[in-house]
Order: structure tokens, then C-alpha cells, then sequence
């Protein structure tokens, strides 16, 4: 079996991955879990004291020395990754760097197309003053979701425009969330989305719950079968 490595998602740790984890483990899989992105200079990081708010580049280079650690545990060399929200930009991070050693790439409701807490006027949060204080309150991976850009929709321009990753095998799970969901427009050719509220019609599941999802990680057995 392919090893897998799971990924958190802000103000969390691996403990919130453990469900999916055992289930695939049961499954047969070797489960890794990477704490990443621990930043006490914010206050949430002193009281809440979990993971996930660190800038983002500094929790992609932890993410790929775990891939790097990891990969040749792999009976083929290679991996699959299952990020979860924030742990959803670090394992696509990390599979753009590391391309060879990703066999599967699955996200479930991650930020690939940016985070937009106040919709189209999230982009005046990278204005100095709630910069500043967003930082000190929530880490800067909090502002670090959320696109610069006044464009309604993704586009290369702002950086936010995922694309597949040739030879790894994409499952992109949308959820509930609109301050997450692809906005308007965006291209989600060849990253295998699957949105819950078609896939299973009238069932809601919180982000926070997305991981201990019956549905959800029958969808993750899935696509990491062989």
C-alpha cells in the first residue's frame, strides 16, 4: 500500500485527522501525521496553541521535509497526500515541489482558489491596519488565505488558480463553505472536484467535521485505492 500523509488545517492538529487516519488504516494504509505551522507571537497561537498559523511558506517547507522523510518508505517511491483546509495548500504546495514522489493528491474543502471571509471585499484585509491586527489576533496564515486581488473570480494574475499536477492523481472535495468554495468562473479542470451537497443531496457537514465523515472518507478510500 501507497503510505499517506495527512495534513491539518488551521488552529489544529493531527488529532482532528484521526478518524480518516484509522479508517485508513484499516484499510491497510501506513498513516503518517505532520503537526506543522506553530506560531505562539499571535494570540491565538498562546491560547489556543494549535498548529496551522504560521506563514504559509514556512508550514510548506515543513510539509515537504515530511514528504521528503517519508518517500522512501514507499514500496513505488511515492506518496499520497490528503490535506484538509489550510493542510489542503500545504499538500498541493508540496506536490508542485516534489511532482515525482505524489502518486494521489486529495483536498477536502481546502482554500485552493484563496479564502474570502468578506466575500468580494476580503482583499482590504491585507490593508496595513487589519493586517496588522489579523496577524496578532489569528497568526499570518489567516491573512495569507485570502487573495490580494479585487477580481471577483480566480485568475493566474492573483495566484490563486490551482492547477492539476501531471502524473498525480487529483480528488478535490468541496463542501458547504462559501468562504472557501471556487468562486465564479474558476477552472477546476482535471482536479477530480466533487461537491458533497450534489454528491449526497440534503446532507450538511461542518468544515471542522469534514475528516470524521462517513461520506467524506469513503470518497478518500476511494481514490486511494490501487
Amino acid at each position: 500500500m501507497t503510505p499517506v500523509l495527512l495534513l491539518h488545517g488551521t488552529n489544529d492538529t493531527g488529532a482532528a485527522l484521526r478518524p480518516l487516519g484509522d479508517a485508513l488504516a484499516a484499510a491497510g494504509h501506513t498513516v503518517s501525521y505532520v503537526d506543522y505551522g506553530r506560531h505562539r507571537a499571535s494570540l491565538r497561537g498562546l491560547v489556543a496553541g494549535g498548529g496551522g498559523l504560521a506563514p504559509l511558506a514556512a508550514s510548506t517547507a515543513e510539509v515537504v521535509a515530511a514528504l521528503d522523510a517519508l518517500t522512501p518508505a514507499g514500496p513505488t517511491g511515492r506518496v499520497d497526500i490528503v490535506g484538509h483546509s489550510q493542510g489542503g495548500l500545504h499538500a498541493f504546495a508540496a506536490a508542485r515541489a516534489r511532482p515525482g514522489a505524489v502518486r494521489t493528491l486529495v483536498t477536502l474543502e481546502a482554500p485552493l482558489w484563496g479564502a474570502r471571509p468578506l466575500g468580494r471585499w476580503s482583499p482590504l484585509l491585507h490593508a496595513r491596519g487589519p493586517a496588522r491586527a489579523l496577524d496578532l489576533l489569528l497568526g499570518p496564515s489567516a491573512r495569507g488565505m485570502v487573495p490580494a486581488d479585487r477580481a471577483d473570480r480566480a485568475d493566474d494574475r492573483a495566484g490563486w488558480t490551482p492547477r492539476p499536477i501531471p502524473g498525480v492523481r487529483h480528488l478535490t472535495i468541496v463542501g458547504d463553505d462559501r468562504m472557501l468554495a471556487p468562486p465564479p468562473g474558476a477552472d477546476e479542470a482535471g482536479l477530480g472536484v466533487v461537491r458533497l451537497a450534489e454528491r449526497h443531496p440534503g446532507r450538511r457537514v461542518r468544515h471542522d467535521h469534514l475528516p470524521a465523515d462517513e461520506a467524506v472518507i469513503a470518497l478518500v478510500l476511494d481514490a486511494l485505492a490501487p
